[in-house]
Order: structure tokens, then sequence, then C-alpha cells
């Protein structure tokens, strides 16, 4: 049986260690996941980042915010700024770790609206051991000033004064349902949100909602309700105009439970009665005269979501009754149809409608019909009549109903006439082919679409911004007609500004209140989503101000791609090296030659010179980079630097790629490989001592150096100049790391990656070792030698595909005058990463001095 206490002493500590914790636990107040108890002195630190979302209707943009740890007062301690983005789902907030005094925490940040600069403040107070990624809203703002009141004058614990401000909070907002919430109902509805909303009136100025906000925030605890604080009926319509459409709900990203609480806001103020499944298809007003909508008809239908709601009557069904029954009728010489199961008049098309007005097609009805502005045509097909939208091929010189109507009052069309336009009551016309046509009404105000004019670009405030284009139609011969027409288009065109997705993609214009970004080659408007702090101040991310930084708000944007955004963690900590080490931000402006590397003994890191980039692509210009990574010259495979080596400081770019360096008796050099965004890396360095060039990777403080592996996978008896000493040493080896897929024989084992200078006697490898290193010790190759799976040539189990590969090196250290300790270490093949070994064990073992091959060489420096 297994034991876990090796002495009857072991037994009892441990048991009196549990009676100690269990006692402790036993009527306590609930610990915290980092240990800190509400309630009690606690002077512990709190290491964590934190990240979280923002949940606010669209309109509000957040733009900066700070995270402030508290103490049980809610008195400040400690700021951090965080970095606030958007995604596609939404805002969201990350900071970088930080050393907490206390795990409670004041969230702080300041909004705007999209079409306005007036900041809003809010405030939000969180418990991180009770959540990690805190969601910041709205109503968690409502309760911030309750929240410390409760706090700091009833003497209450955070947690207990935000549910009592919670509860609060739904007594104001939803005052006709409070007795459901009672102080232990832990969850916020959603809904509340958007009441919130409405209740201060989301429709107003920056300045009215902002205020409306204060002062809902400053009546909680007042036992008051909303309509004594806010002009209810002011916000009771703009509900209804906002949220009376539930496809405008959508847009907003408003759940239904959210529209049937703004639904419920403004029915109750207008005296609906209940709109459920016994009620569909009744009307009612609106009987509350303070509302702008008085006197309006109201009908109970269901919705795209066979939701029962609200909605106003509209123009068409005051003229045609409310639809509650199958029936047909016309209606401003339109003709509709009822479709009671949706309460909804439904247009008939143009067949339809004539059918119902004229009957079926028959050889009485032979020829035209007009109905609304278009031609509709009884024809006979194969002794079958039916009617056919337009006219029939034996009557081409029937065009429409203009020559009908526009003739009796504009005059026949004639040649004189030949492309002339008319305005005839609602409707507008064109001379064409000696017959008036039917024009819509752009085209009779910017003039006529043609040749001439194709590529041309027309803005009028009433319609917009159209271009003339070219298109063709391909016939069933596939011959191709040419037509041309006016095309809705974006503003950024007529002023002549251009999209190349290649020179100026995401770059942004602004006209007549509206914002548009280069996309992919086309200009398009900006989604409420995309527009952020710098957006809103019109300072706009172009050619002059790539890869600056600057301060909107009190967040840090960067100017890349064409667009402000948050700096990531590597942008971020270029730029606090630059302001920590006081470099010249214009160090890098002249390009790379010349320049050398700084070390940052703060954040452990090499810093340099190299190319900016736009669109992922060198735009000519140069700035500060983290040297990510170092990539040493070495035959086969790869020796990564990663942050560590001041070394490689000082150095110099002797032209615009080539970084070289002299350290001691080595003489390093690089070639600047590929840059991105922040990063550099260097790559094939040559690290040479004495004139002769050696395989090598820094880590830990030290170089190491060896000869090039090979990328041969050869058999151990057919190798030349095999010492005496490699038969009994394999057969003893075999069996010391009984792995049967290794062969048993040197008829059966191989070696991949062979080289011959890759595997050396004890002499040769400590011949090997140039001036100023030599070969590891036993304890040093168990404490400082770094893995060094891409340098080795190895035996292995089943060739050179096995899984499992073994490696022999020197160690510096004797047995005695004919043995030499080495070391063993054995990698094992990942089982998730097929390309991946890990290190299963290591080990040392007895070596004749004289074995080869079998034994590697890899030499280490002193330490820097």
């Amino acid at each position: 049986m297994k034991r876990y206490f090796s002495s009857p002493l072991a037994t009892v500590f441990f048991l009196a260690v549990l009676a100690l914790a269990l006692t402790s636990c036993g009527d306590s107040p609930e610990r915290g996941k980092h240990g800190f108890i509400q309630g009690s002195e606690n002077s512990d630190s709190y290491p964590f980042a934190l990240s979280g979302s923002i949940t606010l209707l669209d309109s509000l943009v957040p733009v900066s915010l700070e995270i402030v740890s508290v103490n049980e007062n809610l008195d400040s301690l400690q700021s951090v700024r965080a970095v606030v983005y958007k995604t596609t789902n939404g805002f969201v907030y990350v900071s970088d770790s930080a050393d907490y005094p206390s795990p409670l925490l004041r969230l702080s940040y300041t909004c705007m609206r999209r079409d306005s600069s007036v900041k809003m403040e809010f405030s939000q107070y969180v418990d991180y051991n009770k959540t990690e990624h805190p969601q910041l809203n709205i109503l968690g703002a409502l309760e911030s000033e309750r929240v410390e009141y409760l706090v700091r004058n009833d003497g209450f614990y955070l947690e207990l004064a935000k549910q009592k401000a919670d509860r609060e909070i739904r007594e104001l907002l939803d005052f006709r349902n409070k007795v459901k919430y009672p102080l232990e109902y832990d969850s916020t509805p959603s809904p509340l949100h958007l009441l919130l909303y409405l209740y201060c009136d989301i429709s107003a100025t920056d300045s009215a909602f902002y205020a409306n906000f204060t002062r809902m925030r400053s009546a909680l605890g007042e036992n008051i309700e909303y309509e004594e604080i806010l002009p209810s009926t002011k916000s009771i319509d703009s509900a209804f105009t906002l949220f009376g459409n539930y496809r405008d709900i959508k847009k907003n990203r408003i759940s239904i439970d959210e529209f049937l609480a703004a639904m419920q806001f403004w029915a109750q103020s207008y005296k609906l009665p209940a709109c459920d499944s016994n009620s569909i298809g009744d009307t009612v007003s609106n009987k509350n005269s303070e509302s702008a909508y008085s006197s309006e008809q109201f009908i109970c239908f269901y919705n795209a979501d066979s939701i029962p709601m609200w909605r106003m009557v509209s123009h068409l069904e005051r003229g045609m009754d409310i639809c509650d029954t199958a029936i047909t009728g016309v209606f401003d010489s339109l003709v509709y149809r009822c479709d009671p199961r949706n309460s909804e008049w439904v247009r008939l098309n143009d067949i339809e409608a004539v059918t119902y007005l004229y009957g079926t097609c028959d050889p009485n009805n032979l020829g035209t019909k007009i109905y609304d502005t278009t031609v509709v045509s009884c024809v006979q097909e194969d002794s079958r009549y039916k009617w056919i939208n337009g006219t029939p091929k034996e009557e081409k010189e029937i065009y429409s109903i203009a020559d009908e109507l526009v003739k009796d009052k504009e005059g026949e069309c004639n040649d004189e006439r030949d492309r002339e336009m008319v305005n005839v009551g609602d409707a507008f016309y064109q001379c064409d082919s000696l017959h008036w046509v039917t024009i819509d009404e752009q085209t009779y105000t910017f003039g006529d679409c043609t040749q001439e004019r194709n590529g041309k670009y027309i803005h009028d405030k009433k319609f917009g911004t159209f271009v003339c284009i070219q298109q063709g139609t391909m016939d069933k011969n596939y011959a191709v007609t040419w037509t041309h027409k006016w095309v809705e288009s974006v503003l950024p065109y007529y002023y002549g500004d251009k999209c190349d997705k290649a020179k100026n993609q995401n770059e942004i214009k602004f006209y007549e209140d509206n914002y548009f970004v280069c996309d992919n080659s086309k200009w398009r408007v900006m989604a409420d989503s995309e527009i952020t702090a710098p957006v809103l101040e019109k300072d706009f991310c172009d050619s002059s101000k790539l890869h600056t930084f600057k301060t909107f708000g009190e967040s840090l944007f960067v100017c890349e791609d064409m667009q402000w955004r948050a700096p990531n963690k590597s942008e971020l900590t270029v730029n606090e090296v630059i302001e920590r080490n006081k470099f010249d931000k214009h160090y890098c402006d002249s390009g790379v030659a010349g320049t050398t590397l700084f070390w940052d003994s703060t954040s452990s890191n090499l810093y340099g010179c190299g190319p900016n980039h736009l669109y992922r692509k060198a735009d000519g210009t140069y700035g500060w980079k983290l040297v990510a990574s170092i990539i040493g010259h070495n035959g086969n495979g790869g020796v990564v630097y990663n942050g560590d080596g001041p070394v490689f400081s000082g150095g110099k770019f002797t032209d615009a790629s080539t970084y070289e360096l002299d350290h001691k008796k080595m003489h390093l050099a690089f070639k600047l490989g590929r840059s991105y965004e922040m990063q550099n890396e260097l790559v094939d360095g040559i690290l040479t001592v004495g004139g002769i060039s050696y395989v090598w990777r820094y880590s830990n403080r030290r170089f190491f150096v060896r000869d090039s592996m090979g990328n041969k996978t050869v058999r151990l008896d057919t190798l030349e100049g095999k010492s005496e000493s490699l038969e009994g040493f394999y057969k003893n080896w075999v069996a010391h790391i009984g792995d049967e897929q290794v062969g048993d024989s040197l008829k059966t084992a191989v070696i991949a990656n062979f080289n011959t200078s890759a595997h050396k006697t004890l002499q040769q490898a400590m011949d090997l070792c140039p001036e100023g290193f030599r070969l590891p010790d036993s304890t040093e190759w168990r404490t400082i030698v770094p893995k060094v799976r891409e340098m080795e040539s190895f035996v292995a189990s089943s060739g050179y595909g096995a899984s499992r590969r073994y490696n022999l090196f020197w160690t510096s250290s004797e047995k005695d005058s004919e043995t030499q300790y080495c070391y063993e270490y054995v990698l094992k093949q990942n089982s998730d990463i097929s390309y991946y070994w890990d290190i299963l064990a290591g080990d040392l073992i007895e070596c004749p001095k004289d074995l080869y091959p079998m034994v590697q060489a890899l030499c280490i420096s002193e330490e820097e």
C-alpha cells in the first residue's frame, strides 16, 4: 500500500494542521479566491491583469478607463490605466498585470456620443474576488454614488451595498413591479438597461441625457418614482419613436425582452390594454393627451418573431380600415389584399392587380391596360390568353401610360422634343423615340446618364450622391445591349477622393455629418461601432501621422495602417522604452545603417531601428523596434533568442541590413530579417572565433558553440574510424536504455543527422573548444546547458522517423584515466504536436575516452 507519511510524528502534524484549517473556516465570512476577507484587515498584495466588456448602446462610445484599487471605505489606494478598444462584439477593456493593495476596485470610464464631443463620466464598483472579468454597464454606473453613501455612512460592506442599491434601482425604474425584486435577487434583468436609457431620453442631446442620468443617480434611496424627477411623457414618446418598430430594436442590438419592456413602458402611458393572443386585431387609441401621438390608433398584431405587440395604425389602414378579413380593396389607385394572420394589407403585384380590376385575360380584354405607372398587356400565345408585364411584341409602338397621360398636358413627343423631360403631377417623363416614357426623379434632376457622362458623379442634398455608369445585358444569343443609368454612390467620390487598397486603405473622410472609410478599394459609410474617440475629434490618421502615438481623452492610440487604434502590448512597450530611456524619437528617421542596438534593463530586451509598415508592407520610413528574436547560423536548425542578452547591444549596422558586433574574442554578424509592426528579427547570425565559424546559441548568460550536424541517417557499422571500445559500449548502453526499438547491434543501429565532425573522441571534443570556451562539467549539464533539440545528431529508435531520440555529450568530469562522464538525454515525440520533442530523461553515464562515434561535443563560455 502506498504510504504518504514516513513517520507517526508526520501524521500527527498533518492532523493538527487540518484541524486548525477546519476551525479557522468555521463561521468566517466567505473568503475570496485571493485570500481577501471583506471586513478584516488584510495588507496582502493582489497581482492580476483586469479585462472585461463595456455594454452600452451603440450611440455611446467609451474612450478611456481607469482602474482604481480602493480600501473597504472605498478610498483610493492605487490607479492603473486600461486600454479600451472595439471588437466585433462590442467594446472591451484590458490592463497590464499589476500588484493591487486590495481586490476592491472602482472602474471609472469616460464616454462620448458618436455625434458629439461632450464627455460623460461613469464609475462602477466591483470586487475582483467575485468576478475576474467585470462587465461595465449603465446600471452599474447608476448605483455607484448610492453604493459610496451606504459604505461610508451606513457601514455596509461593498457587496451588501451593491445589493441594496440594486434593489433600489428596480424600485425606481420598474416601480409598478418592485415587489418582485427582494434584496436577495442578485442579477439584473436586461430590460432594466433599456428602461434606464428611455427614462433618461436617449434621443436627447448629450447634456440633456447626462443631466437626466445624474438626477436619476441622485434619486436612489430617496423613495421616489421616476416620474417625480423626469418628464415622463417626453421620455415615453422618445421610446416609441426609437423602438416602436421592432426592426429598429435590432439595429441597436436590443433583445426581445428589452423590446417588450420598452413596449410596456409606452403602452402603459398611452393607456393601451394588454396585447396578447386573445386581442390580435384589436384597435385602441392613445389616451395620453400630453403625448405627441395623442389620439393615434394602435393595433395589436404578431410581429416577425410571432410576438404580440402594439403598433400604430398606418395611413393605409386608416383609408382601408383595419385588416381583419381576407378581402381585397383599392386605396390611392393601388390594389391591396388583407393578410388577417398579421393584420396587414399587402400590395398585389401588377398582374394580380390588373386581374382584380379588369378581370381575366380573354378576347374582350386583348390589348394594354394601365396600372399605376406601368403597362400590363393581355396577349394570346398558342391559343391561350394571359396577362403580361409590358407590351406585346407586335405592339412595340405602345410604350407606357405616358403617351396617354402626358400628351394631353405637354403635347406630342416629336423629333424636336427628343430627350426633353417634363414633370406631370408626381411623376417624371422623357421624350424618347417619339414616345413619352417614365423616368425617375433622379434622372429628371441630374439629367441624362449618357456615354459622354459615363463616370461622372452628381451630388444633391435631397437624393444624395450618384454616378453615371454603363451596364450591359446579354440576350439568349449572347448579344450585349449597353445602357447607362444613375447608380447611388457616396460623397468622397464626388469630391475626387481616391480609394486604393494599396495606398490608402482605412483612410477616413468626413462630409455632411457622415464619416466615410476606404475599405478594399471602395468608399463606404462607417458603422457607428467603428467610430472611435479620435474620429469623433476629427483627428484622422493619415500618412503624416503614421507610426505616431497620441492620447485622446485619457487613452493612448497609435496611428497605423491609416487608422487610430489602441496599441498592442509590443507597441506600448516600445513607446514606454523610448520615454523611459529618453531615446531620441527621430534616431531612426534616416534608416538602419549606422545605428546600434540598445539594451533596456527594465524590460530586459533589445531595441533598435527597423522599417515601418503600411498595410503589411515596408513604407520607406523607419522607427524604433523591439528585437523579438535573434536566430543564429547553425547549419540545420534554429537558435532562438528571447529577450535576454545585453551583450548584443553596442554593435553597428554596417549597412541597411547587416549588424556586426565584437565581443571579447568573438565576432558576430547578422542580417536584419523579416520586420513587422513593432518587431525586428536578426537572422543568419555567424559567430567566429579565430577565423573559425561555429554553430552557436546564447542562453543563461553564456555562449554555447559546436560543430554543425549533418543531414544523413547512417548505420553505425558502416562508419569508418570506429573505436575498439564502441562495440562493447554499445551493447551495454542498449541494455541500459531498455528500448526494444533501438537496434541491438551495430548492424541495426542508426544515427540520424550525422556529420563526421559532429561526433568526437574526448580529446577531439576538447580541441573543438576555442579560446574562452570549454566543455561543461557534469553539474553544468544539469543546470545551465540549454535544451539543444535543434542542434543535435542522435541515435534513433527504428530509424529517423522514430518516436524517441537518444543523445550523448561529453562532460569535463573525469571518472578515471580511461573513463569520462557523458551526459545522456532522451527525447520523446510529443503526442499532440508531432514535430515537437519533449525531454523524457537526462542522466550521467560512463564513456570510454576514445569512444567514436556516438558522443558529441558542446562548448560553453564563462558567464557574462
